[in-house]
């Protein structure tokens, strides 16, 4: 299954990742790297729900950020969507915001985390 999401998202600009805990695949990131344009995008954050509330959606979070400082962005987007519905799409927003990302005044759909002091 995490698999087929991957093969499903890559395009020229994504890159995908499979998290595991022993061998077993428990989740899923898709990064876009626009660093030409001084940011990361992540498409897409999945856990398996009987991996969650285990930190491995913060991991593939952490991840995403070094990944971007790691291409010099300044900053790191992302469109809060609960793909599977079984996550809130209320408590994706909150979780995204203690995690650091705050909604971007020209699209408030749209999150970022600036990773770069100025």
């Amino acid at each position: 299954m995490l698999r087929d999401l991957a093969g499903r998202a890559s395009n020229g600009r994504s890159k995908s990742y499979i998290a595991k805990i022993y061998e077993c695949e428990v989740g899923f990131l898709c990064y876009d790297d626009w660093s030409d344009q001084g940011n990361g995008f992540i498409y897409e954050i999945f856990v398996l729900p009987e991996y969650r509330g285990q930190g491995v959606g913060h991991s593939l979070l952490l991840y995403s950020e070094e990944l971007a400082k790691s291409l010099r962005c300044a900053s790191i987007r992302l469109e809060p969507h609960a793909f599977d519905r079984t996550v809130d799409s209320n408590w994706l927003v909150s979780w995204y915001l203690r995690q650091g990302y705050s909604p971007m005044p020209n699209d408030s759909k749209k999150m970022e985390k600036v990773l770069v002091s100025t």
